[in-house]
């Protein structure tokens, strides 16, 4: 069906796995009372998060080896590793694990007191996070310092030019070399209009475009020598988009969404911005968890998590059963 964006959707299918799928036993000893919400991966650690608790495995050999940590939080909204430090967002404040020792809160500046943490966003060795009451913080030894103060942030991004974006429940916000910029309002002035003010989610992928995500739609900007030229704006292939990740593959490009419904895949044999012609495919694993609730990418695996189990799926074998 056509879209009033430069994009056209040729075909929705099916998939049911049938790459070689590689479980992660985050279930198998317990350590999970409820879905596996959150993933984050390098080269020593995996670490996954349900809604209160957090495990830490080690990898050898991209071979699983049993559990290295289990702590209970409050609320777990995010989580994300820096070398073998890994950062935790919570209801309660931001939480680090140094070198696998015990998570330690980092506290924040006076007067803000264990705030709910939405988002964490690793840059380079830098650490921001968001803490929707109050703003942009980055993470500074064992405490953090305030970036930006802005309410109602929920997802943050950064794009190859160095600028950070915030997708917040009032628009766009764009951050570079100390300076804040209601992107939204700016680009309202040239007559381009997000559909949707309140955003949920702010991606980038493999090309630096970056991906505003709200609840019925999806906006695209180019990123052309630090200028974000707007893509018209296209319905959302969900209810609820959990997480995103792109990969190219020889001539071919893809853009996967883990949603309530399964994981999304858009992809595209054509690189032309022009008229970009996609097919859009539906994923489903053999474990009776339609919902995905994250995405994850290294060099060679992909990483999904439902509500029972870690996917681990080798790249280059999971694309050819997608386009089989």
């Amino acid at each position: 069906m056509k879209i009033p964006t430069r994009l056209l959707i040729l075909s929705l299918s099916l998939i049911v796995a049938c790459a070689t799928n590689y479980s992660i036993p985050f279930k198998s000893d317990n350590l999970f009372i409820d879905k596996i919400s959150k993933i984050a991966v390098n080269e020593k650690l995996i670490l996954a998060s349900s809604n209160s608790k957090v495990t830490i495995l080690g990898s050898d050999n991209n071979l699983l080896k049993s559990k290295s940590i289990a702590q209970k939080f409050d609320i777990v909204k995010d989580i994300a590793i820096l070398s073998q430090d890994c950062y935790v967002a919570t209801g309660q404040g931001l939480y680090c694990s140094t070198s696998l020792s015990d998570f330690k809160l980092i506290p924040l500046q006076a007067k803000v007191e264990n705030p709910i943490i939405s988002d964490i966003l690793i840059v380079g060795n830098e650490v921001y996070f968001s803490a929707p009451a109050f703003g942009l913080f980055k993470v500074n030894g064992n405490k953090a310092e305030t970036v930006l103060l802005s309410a109602g942030i929920n997802s943050l991004t950064s794009t190859k030019d160095s600028t950070l974006w915030l997708g917040t429940n009032y628009g766009l916000i764009a951050y570079k070399n100390g300076i804040s910029k209601r992107f939204s309002e700016e680009i309202s002035k040239e007559g381009i209009a997000l559909p949707e003010m309140s955003i949920n989610k702010v991606y980038t992928d493999f090309e630096d475009k970056l991906w505003v995500i709200t609840d019925n739609y999806i906006t695209i900007f180019e990123n052309n020598n630090s200028e974000h030229n707007h893509l018209p704006s296209f319905p959302l292939v969900s209810k609820k988009v959990n997480g995103f990740t792109s990969y190219k593959s020889e001539n071919q490009f893809y853009y996967l969404f883990a949603t309530l419904e399964g994981l999304y895949i858009l992809f595209s044999d054509s690189k032309s911005t022009e008229n970009e012609e996609y097919n859009q495919s539906l994923f489903t694993f053999e474990d009776n968890s339609k919902e995905v609730n994250d995405i994850f990418v290294d060099e060679k695996y992909f990483y999904f998590s439902t509500d029972t189990k870690v996917h681990k799926l080798e790249k280059d074998e999971f694309i050819k059963s997608i386009r089989k």
